[in-house]
């Protein structure tokens, strides 16, 4: 039956999810809901916005309270990298073998006090999109003197009508 399914697609159809579209823009925003506490004092709900720019795969992150975060993709974040005096992975509470990525701040600043120099983009869960947690940094990640400004918790439900399973 999947085959089937697959079968039956327009193969000029756009892709569903965040893969490129033909216009170089990534799927709709995704809008984002605080996990904790302290991340609904320091943002609130956010929207996440993917595209892509001349320098590469970009994420702008707008917070209900006014804020707007542009990051610009560098590379993986390995699990092993230290931020202050924690692994990434014991900042994140990273599942073993799980991704994060490591983007440049081009404009923004979500850290308290210092400047956000990058963000560690996490998202926890098997399915990707549906928990997300950001990393903003102050400094280089792995170099001495960066500093883990706040560590931000989201969750983002699934639309009404359709789950990963189908409608």
């Amino acid at each position: 039956m999947l085959a089937l399914c697959a079968c039956s697609q327009d193969p000029s159809a756009p892709a569903a999810g965040p893969d490129a579209s033909p216009q170089g823009v990534l799927s709709a925003a995704w809008v984002y809901t605080p996990a904790t506490e302290e991340t609904e004092n320091a943002t609130g709900a956010v929207e996440v916005e993917p595209a892509i720019s001349a320098e590469g795969p970009v994420r702008t992150v707008r917070t209900a309270r006014g804020d707007v975060l542009r990051a610009v993709l560098l590379a993986d974040a390995a699990a092993p990298t230290r931020i202050a005096v924690a692994s990434l992975a014991e900042t994140l509470a990273q599942r073993p073998g799980a991704r994060a990525l490591l983007y440049g701040v081009s404009d923004g600043n979500l850290c308290l006090g210092a400047q956000a120099t990058h963000v560690i983009w996490y998202e926890p869960e098997i399915i990707e999109g549906r928990a997300l947690a950001l990393a903003i940094v102050s400094g280089q990640p792995g170099e001495s003197g960066s500093t883990v400004c706040r560590v931000l918790r989201y969750t983002r439900e699934r639309s009404g009508a359709v789950s990963e399973e189908g409608p």
